[in-house]
């Protein structure tokens, strides 16, 4: 009960905003594990869980690995509320190599119940896209959808054609839409009041990006591509706690 009261409510989230417990549905972080052992990615959920919503097994990399690691690595996530999921690389090779049935079985056996899936491609046509997802979600599966970006475009186009990707992918039973890449703020800019940014998962891996998408619009922003290590440091980023101490919301506690 002392360690529970230890810290105030103000000192832990300065901004008053992160009081939302998980599940999260917005303001969502979502790391990338390239490969880090069973006991590191346990001492790392054990100090951030509280702060991490999904972690990607970078490129194919889950195929890699021994099975009974990446078993023990689900069901220490799932403890967390915490979802792995898989890269839409690991997808695509399925699908080209005809495996697609043995990759949702091998998925249902390791509890990893969130897949990524690629824009349409030389390989993976719109139509074929589509079904795919129709798919994924019978299985019982989410899916995170890529959506292609050029960032820093200022064409009207290039808002359109995102726009047309989330009502597609979401009629098709989308969880949510990412970007391909962080966008830069000319097209964040742009895509304010005409997307619906809360729905939408934003790669930023560098710090400064980061930033830039907490501030310009808030803490509900989904973010991914973190490194596994620095998901406290971007907490910290969402409850403002380097803000100036004169523009806390502080308020006296009961």
């Amino acid at each position: 009960m002392f360690f529970h009261q230890l810290w105030s409510k103000e000192l832990k989230d300065p901004s008053g905003t992160r009081g939302i417990k998980k599940p999260r549905q917005t303001g969502l972080t979502l790391v990338i594990d390239k490969g880090i052992g069973l006991d590191s990615f346990c001492d790392l959920l054990q100090l951030h869980a509280g702060y991490i919503d999904y972690i990607k097994l970078s490129s194919i990399s889950a195929a890699l690995y021994p099975p009974s690691i990446l078993k023990k690595k689900s069901e220490a996530a799932i403890l967390c509320q915490t979802e792995l999921y898989t890269d839409s690389q690991l997808i695509e090779v399925a699908i080209a190599h005809q495996q697609l049935r043995r990759f949702f079985d091998s998925l249902h056996q390791l509890e990893i119940f969130t897949i990524e899936i690629p824009e349409v491609s030389d390989h993976l046509s719109e139509k074929a896209r589509i079904e795919l997802i129709h798919e994924a979600k019978k299985e019982g599966f989410n899916t995170i959808t890529l959506c292609q970006t050029e960032a820093n475009s200022l064409s009207t186009g290039a808002i359109e054609a995102i726009h047309k990707r989330f009502e597609l992918d979401k009629a098709a039973g989308a969880t949510y839409v990412s970007l391909s890449q962080y966008p830069g703020l000319w097209l964040l800019e742009a895509m304010k009041d005409k997307l619906p940014l809360p729905e939408f998962i934003f790669p930023a891996s560098q710090a400064a990006e980061q930033t830039a998408l907490i501030e310009m619009y808030g803490n509900h922003m989904n973010i991914s591509h973190i490194p596994f290590e620095d998901a406290l440091t971007l907490e910290t980023y969402r409850r403002k706690a380097k803000q100036k101490q004169t523009e806390w919301k502080i308020s006296n506690e009961s």
